[in-house]
């Protein structure tokens, strides 16, 4: 494998929906400062967020100038967050890229040095097979004294070759939930690899802030696509571990709905519409399901 990455063959995507500004200004400004020269922040909020970026990054400082040219705000419809993924990528592709990383918004920045992780990519990962993945030092060491890689990633710091996304994307109709374990299954069962990077590179806020933004508004959509998607990938790869992993989370998503005052009776019937749907190979956003998700989503008639 030759060493013939540069960082102008690199790129960052960044789904994003109603995102908390500060954090992703900050994800923003560490990327730049780490010499990062191609950001796509796919953003399917309800209103833009490129003013409120491009307030905070702007001054008359020409650097900072030269810093807001780096990042592309692409607007789309909320089709879930594979969609966001997909055309993300395939925009930074567009343009140049070679290879790409997927981070969450609220990512935080560790030891990042691109330089270093195109070197390593380059020698150690084939560009058509293999995902490498970007975590922090604590992760790799468990994985490493395990002896074992990954089976599957539900993290930000995903990364591969465009040759690879030429083979396999997100899978758009699982809209959320389960769509990277879908990606490494198939990554998997094409003869690939998942390999960690030896490094504290980066990691993600913990889970409350996840359980603030979307126990108000989302957890029966949630508790719906979780069900759906795990009898999904159950059926599809005949994996053991994504239904005990996946019913983990439904359970938990649950608890914490019937908690927040939801009707029992409306918490299982998601879970049983779910498990029909995935049976019955029902998916996608319809207009149920948009209503189920209080306007969140749009949806195709």
């Amino acid at each position: 494998m030759s060493n013939d990455l540069r960082i102008e063959d690199y790129a960052i995507v960044i789904p994003t929906y109603n995102p908390p500004i500060k954090l992703l200004i900050e994800l923003l400004k560490s990327l730049l400062k780490n010499g990062v020269l191609n950001i796509y922040v796919v953003d399917s909020s309800i209103n833009s967020i490129d003013m409120k970026v491009r307030n905070e990054l702007l001054s008359n400082n020409q650097k900072n100038i030269s810093y807001a040219e780096r990042i592309h705000i692409i607007r789309v419809d909320n089709y879930g967050a594979a969609y966001s993924m997909n055309m993300g990528v395939r925009e930074a592709i567009k343009n140049g890229a070679k290879v790409i990383t997927i981070m969450d918004d609220d990512t935080i920045l560790r030891d990042f040095d691109p330089i270093s992780i195109l070197s390593f990519f380059s020698k150690n990962v084939r560009r058509d097979k293999d995902l490498l993945i970007l975590t922090d030092e604590s992760t790799y060491i468990a994985y490493k004294n395990l002896n074992r890689e990954p089976k599957a990633w539900v993290e930000t710091g995903m990364t591969f070759h465009s040759e690879l996304f030429e083979r396999i994307q997100f899978r758009e109709d699982f809209i959320m939930d389960q769509i990277d374990v879908e990606f490494s299954f198939k990554i998997r069962k094409n003869g690939g690899k998942l390999i960690l990077y030896p490094g504290n590179v980066l990691t993600n806020l913990p889970i409350g802030r996840e359980i603030g933004q979307n126990i108000k508004h989302l957890p029966n959509f949630r508790i719906y696509t979780l069900t759906r998607n795990t009898v999904l990938l159950a059926m599809e790869f005949k994996s053991v571990e994504s239904i005990i992993s996946g019913s983990y989370g439904i359970i938990f998503w649950a608890m914490l709905s019937v908690r927040s005052g939801e009707n029992i009776i409306t918490v299982l019937s998601c879970i049983f519409y779910g498990f029909i749907d995935a049976i019955t190979n029902n998916t996608g956003i319809t207009l149920h399901l948009q209503k189920l998700s209080n306007n969140r989503f749009s949806f195709k008639k």
